[in-house]
């Protein structure tokens, strides 16, 4: 099971997964060192997020069973390192297993983060265009035909970065972030 931390329900999520003593979970958007404990006594095997060396190494401590280390070029909401460096830090920085995330779309991307300590990969975008994913065609086609310049991220500013394709909705809502939005 995955638990989005920035969700206003983490903690009950939270609960309802320690009581349930689900086997593995991942945790991502925050950080989980709260849970980690009533999670390990539990028995859950927990595998969080993290974009920096600093939270590899805490959840590491904290008891985490795996990391996965994850960089800017996924879905945006994660720290600034790209995937290609806070890989081979993050595994230099822990003993444990080490998932690459954060822009691998083929096998030319595996093998390089294999190459860089990590025992595994997490895929996200990549399986938009599978035949079983049940996106809007147009969608799916917009994803497929994405050159290096087509997506960008918003929300920074306001503290919920997202990576989308670049449209004229985010290329207005980019606008409005930097021009004059109250924080």
């Amino acid at each position: 099971m995955n638990i989005m931390l920035m969700s206003p329900y983490a903690d009950e999520i939270a609960a309802v997964v320690t009581e349930e003593k689900v086997e593995v979970i991942t945790t991502g958007a925050g950080n989980p060192f709260k849970y980690m404990k009533a999670w390990k006594e539990a028995d859950i095997k927990v595998i969080p997020v993290v974009a920096s060396v600093a939270m590899a190494k805490l959840m590491t401590r904290a008891g985490a069973s795996a990391l996965i280390a994850e960089g800017g070029e996924s879905g945006g909401h994660v720290g600034e390192l790209t995937t290609m460096v806070l890989v081979p830090q993050v595994c230099d920085a822990t003993h444990l297993p080490v998932i690459a995330a954060g822009g691998i779309a083929d096998g030319r991307g595996v093998a390089a983060v294999l190459m860089l300590g990590a025992e595994g990969v997490q895929l996200g975008t990549r399986f938009l265009s599978a035949e079983e994913c049940s996106i809007h065609p147009n969608y799916k086609e917009k994803i497929l035909k994405a050159s290096d310049l087509c997506t960008m991220v918003t929300g920074k500013r306001l503290g919920h970065p997202v990576r989308s394709l670049r449209t004229k909705f985010a290329q207005n809502y980019l606008k409005a972030e930097y021009g004059g939005i109250a924080m």
